[in-house]
């Protein structure tokens, strides 16, 4: 069961669930009444995001070992993922009052604290798992890499600064650090040197090829972008994000039927890849599939609400299809998100005018705000200045 509780791990962070289910099946034959399979099964659980049955596993790995920590961690996790904070934190303290210095229990709770909304506390935290040992290379490397899986890439780039000067012939490093330069937007192009450096020194991961496929996307270059994300699939064929990549690639490409195959394999390996629904709705879209648009856009909202750009899309989609009500909620939600970024989206202006037309007849004055808000950010040029002057005029009548 040991063997089965880390392969697993292993194949479900890469996205290779039918392996890490394989994995489990042969373990249940030789050991059914194991807390370390109940654990495993948790962890394959997490990893594809289906917490309500990782949650099961753990509390059923508990009942058969107690003592647990490292279960009962995780069960931290999963709870925290299910946004059950109160809950989460409960765990965390009964794994801390055996063991204050439980290896990433500094780390979770900076977590905790970031999807709270307490960033000092979060920084407090993470800082405090590297104050524990400041010149430990592989820590920094363990925290580093953490904070990219979970997510907070400007600290990790941090954090990964350091370790890539110290161990400029990592492979590991090299990728970590691109990856957190990737999800930072900070240099794309030092991330794809990075990223690119992690496979000369180590090119038989198919996780490294996927990131570098990843980066060559968000950089526009197609050639480089397909034949990583092949290599990648070549490595490892139940890579979920690799699919998911790819499905952007061939939506980007005109390929819709190729790319919406792809996008569903994707959200069959990980379910949790919430992203994959948002380029299956602009796929949708381009086959006129509004029912289907807007049920996906739906579904990746519900995963991630935090996206103004998937607002702003759904909201545009509702308009088309004269759901007015429900238009309105999502353009000033994207509104709302999308106000203070930088860069500024470039569909802010549109928002404000598709509110103006859909308000003009029900609220005047927040009509006339938002065609106002659309004259101060469209450029000169746009066609539509000429009709949201016109409507400032006739509703200040």
């Amino acid at each position: 069961p040991h063997v089965a509780l880390r392969t697993t791990r292993i194949s479900a962070s890469l996205g290779r669930t039918e392996d890490a289910a394989r994995k489990l099946n042969e373990a249940a034959e030789k050991f059914p009444d194991s807390p370390d399979l109940a654990r495993a099964r948790g962890d394959l659980a997490l990893q594809t995001g289906r917490y309500g049955e990782a949650q099961a596993q753990y509390e059923e790995a508990l009942k058969k070992a107690p003592d647990d920590l490292a279960t009962r961690f995780s069960l931290a996790q999963t709870l925290r993922k299910m946004r059950r904070f109160d809950e989460a934190v409960a765990v965390l303290d009964a794994v801390a009052k055996v063991d204050k210095n439980y290896p990433g229990l500094s780390l979770e709770r900076g977590l905790y604290y970031e999807e709270t909304g307490q960033t000092d506390q979060a920084l407090a935290m993470y800082n405090d798992a590297l104050q524990r040992a400041p010149e430990d290379v592989d820590l920094k490397l363990r925290v580093g890499s953490t904070l990219v899986a979970a997510g907070q890439a400007k600290q990790a780039e941090a954090v990964l600064k350091d370790v890539i000067r110290e161990r400029a012939n990592s492979a590991e490093a090299n990728h970590f650090y691109g990856r957190a330069l990737l999800l930072a937007g900070s240099n794309l192009n030092e991330a794809m040197r990075h990223l690119k450096n992690a496979i000369d020194l180590d090119g038989n991961r198919a996780e490294y090829h996927l990131y570098v496929g990843w980066a060559a996307n968000e950089a526009g270059q197609p050639q480089v972008a397909g034949s990583s994300l092949e290599r990648a699939i070549e490595l490892d064929s139940s890579l979920g994000d690799a699919y998911w990549q790819r499905g952007i690639l061939l939506q980007k490409q005109g390929r819709t039927t190729d790319a919406i195959a792809d996008l569903q394999l994707a959200l069959e390996k990980r379910p949790s890849r919430y992203e994959a629904y948002a380029t299956l709705a602009l796929c949708y879209e381009e086959q006129n599939n509004w029912p289907k648009a807007d049920e996906t856009w739906r579904k990746a909202i519900e995963g991630n609400d935090k996206i103004p750009d998937w607002h702003f899309r759904l909201g545009k989609l509702l308009t088309r299809r004269n759901d007015g009500k429900n238009a309105v909620l999502e353009l000033e939600k994207a509104i709302e998100l999308g106000a203070n970024r930088e860069p500024r989206p470039g569909w802010l202006p549109e928002a404000h005018f598709l509110l103006g037309d859909l308000l003009r007849a029900s609220d005047k004055e927040k009509a006339v705000l938002h065609y106002q808000a659309f004259l101060r950010l469209a450029p000169p040029d746009n066609a539509y200045r000429k009709d949201a002057e016109d409507a400032v005029g006739r509703l200040k009548r």
